[in-house]
């Protein structure tokens, strides 16, 4: 147990790296694009670039200028930001010394439902917006799907752990 307790702390903080990585990016694209910082430059053809900070370095470059495609930028930033969020609280859930508990299971129903839910929307959404990228979002719709339903199966055994462990407390 000690080597899941370890794993999942590193991981944790792998997650919760990525998720402030996404986010970050997120606020930088919206400061830049909104604001219309010196970091942001519209080239030919209704395509754009984002460069690092204070330098001329190329960071995002869009293939399109247009709503539809800020809007799947936006999106597609914001949900993995969440996504690796939620995933760092459920390596979270399995650091922790008492492993089965009602947080731990609040934690894997919020990242079973995002996953089951939110990808199912953004699919639709992109289909709405067609902004002609090539972006597998079948497969990665499928993809959060098994996610989910692992997610669904691991919360189930945390109800049945945390049932077990209260009738066992209530017998001692």
């Amino acid at each position: 147990m000690k080597l899941v307790r370890l794993s999942s702390a590193i991981l944790f903080y792998v997650a919760r790296a990525l998720a402030l990585g996404y986010l970050a990016i997120l606020a930088y694209l919206l400061a830049s694009v909104a604001l219309r910082l010196p970091s942001f430059q519209l080239l030919d053809k209704k395509r754009f670039v984002i460069y690092y900070p204070f330098t001329q370095t190329r960071f995002l470059l869009g293939s399109q200028y247009t709503a539809a495609y800020l809007t799947e930028m936006v999106l597609v930033l914001g949900v993995y930001g969440a996504f690796f969020w939620l995933l760092g609280q459920v390596f979270h859930t399995f650091k922790q010394p008492k492993l089965f508990t009602q947080a731990g299971i609040g934690r894997l129903r919020a990242f079973c439902l995002f996953n089951l839910v939110v990808p199912g929307l953004m699919l639709g959404l992109m289909q709405l917006l067609a902004t002609g990228e090539d972006f597998p979002l079948g497969l990665v719709f499928m993809f959060h799907t098994v996610i989910g339903v692992f997610a669904f199966f691991i919360m189930s055994i945390f109800q049945q752990g945390v049932h077990l462990q209260n009738e066992q407390d209530l017998i001692i």
